[in-house]
């Protein structure tokens, strides 16, 4: 595996530690982690497809071998952001199924 993708994840999984350690309860630390993944992947789509626009356009003014490659990074830009795009469309709907099914998330689970 990449060195950049073990960061990435390492990062992720402090995120993910942080958010459920420092809030007080499960609840509200999966409702933090909610909206965190909400501002985060929201952002991140725009950027990578805004990314994604001047490497394919980069790829098109260039020769045929650089083009080629910035093509392709476009073109794994725009993977990103759709996997993107299905985290933070389902996110929501998996933290929601592990609070439970009557509850909304930031919502006191107990009597």
């Amino acid at each position: 595996m990449e060195y950049g993708k073990v960061m990435a994840i390492f990062v992720l999984g402090l995120l993910l530690a942080n958010t459920l350690v420092a809030t007080s309860g499960i609840t509200g630390g999966l409702d933090q982690l909610k909206s965190t993944i909400e501002g985060f992947f929201g952002a991140l789509i725009a950027v990578l497809i805004v990314l994604a626009a001047i490497a394919y356009a980069a790829g098109n003014m260039l020769g045929s071998d650089a083009g080629a490659r910035a093509k392709v990074w476009g073109q794994n830009l725009l993977i990103g952001a759709g996997i993107s795009l299905v985290v933070y469309v389902v996110a929501p709907t998996v933290l929601r199924a592990i609070v439970g099914e009557g509850t909304d998330i930031g919502e006191d689970i107990s009597v």
